[in-house]
């Protein structure tokens, strides 16, 4: 048994690297496709994409790693039975006691380091990509413009026509402030210069100033200048990271908060590491299959079925937690209950192959 059970580690833990690898190349395609659209309509600097994309990665992943350890777990022990190794290991008197040992062996480490990922580092991910988006969103800076699109800031819209490293044609800057003054800055060509205090400004040559003024009897009035040099000082860049979301709270300010966002939000994270041990059962009854690869493939298919239904109910529930339509206190273990009972009962059922 000692031999077979390392043997049978060994392969799960090649599958989980294989599956895991997978997903994370399509999730990353598919997360740069949408940064590379945003960056494109201007929301966020080019220089950004690559933090924002392994911080989406890596929050993908965390809730999707019991999925790879169910693709990892099936593929495997469905090669076992292509193969007909497990009738082999049967032979020898290897019980299925004795191979779920192992799978829970291979399963509860993942499990507790899934726990912490799930406590620990998750919020701190959701926090960073929370602050990067707002850098991004509030960071005025000639060299991220793309020419021919506007890019939007806290308190503005700036535009330009050619763009080529710090020197650019073709500008238009609209500013307004906080009394709901505007001001629309045209120039033909200008140049960014950085300050040694680290403050940008931009050195504009032949444009207009337009100013618009609201007087205190709610009078409108408008004033242009002509000028052939004018600086202008960018904005700072003022970042402030949103710590009013369940998502970004640690688990001790969600276990000691009573309010049902941060209740349904604890009871989601925890249900990742637990839906691992729960589909246990699952896993090993949709592994059983004849030496057909048609057979193979069906069950992976329907594991895959399982695994959605069973998760888009919980994020189900949790969302009627949120909204207050279902009950905290019940909350999502019922389901959980429920589809541990149901996997123990197909698992012990010798008849289904």
């Amino acid at each position: 048994m000692k031999i077979f059970g390392h043997y049978l580690l060994r392969n799960l833990l090649t599958s989980l690297l294989v599956a895991t690898l997978i997903l994370t190349l399509i999730i990353g395609g598919r997360l740069l496709i949408e940064l590379s659209q945003k960056t494109a309509e201007g929301s966020y600097p080019a220089d950004l994409v690559s933090a924002l994309l392994m911080l989406g990665v890596a929050d993908s992943m965390i809730h999707l790693l019991p999925f790879c350890v169910l693709l990892a777990v099936i593929m495997t022990l469905s090669n076992l039975y292509q193969n007909n190794e497990i009738y082999a290991a049967y032979s020898i008197c290897i019980s299925k006691l004795q191979i779920y040992s192992v799978l829970l062996r291979f399963a509860i480490p993942i499990s507790l380091l899934l726990l912490y990922l799930v406590l620990e580092v998750l919020p701190i991910i959701q926090q960073q990509f929370e602050f990067i988006k707002q850098e991004g969103q509030q960071r005025i800076d000639i060299s991220t413009v793309d020419a021919g699109r506007f890019a939007k800031f806290d308190d503005g819209v700036l535009f330009v026509k050619q763009h080529d490293d710090n020197q650019v044609g073709g500008i238009f800057l609209s500013v307004e402030d906080d009394t709901g003054s505007m001001t629309l800055t045209t120039a033909l060509e200008g140049q960014q210069h950085l300050a040694e205090d680290g403050s940008k400004t931009l050195q504009l040559q032949h444009g207009d100033v337009y100013q618009k003024n609201l007087s205190t009897n709610g009078e409108t009035s408008f004033y242009k200048i002509s000028y052939q040099d004018h600086q202008i000082r960018l904005p700072e860049q003022t970042v402030d990271i949103p710590l009013d979301s369940p998502q970004t709270f640690g688990w001790m300010r969600l276990w000691e908060s009573n309010s049902l966002d941060a209740r349904a939000e604890l009871q989601k994270r925890l249900s990742i590491p637990l839906s691992l041990l729960i589909l246990l059962p699952f896993i090993e009854w949709l592994s059983r299959s004849s030496p057909t690869r048609y057979r193979q493939q069906s069950k992976l298919a329907l594991g895959i079925v399982v695994f959605l239904v069973y998760s888009n109910l919980t994020i189900l529930i949790t969302g009627l937690i949120e909204s207050g339509q279902y009950s905290a206190e019940i909350g999502v273990w019922p389901l959980h209950f429920v589809v541990l009972s149901a996997g123990l009962m197909l698992a012990l059922r010798r008849d289904m192959y």
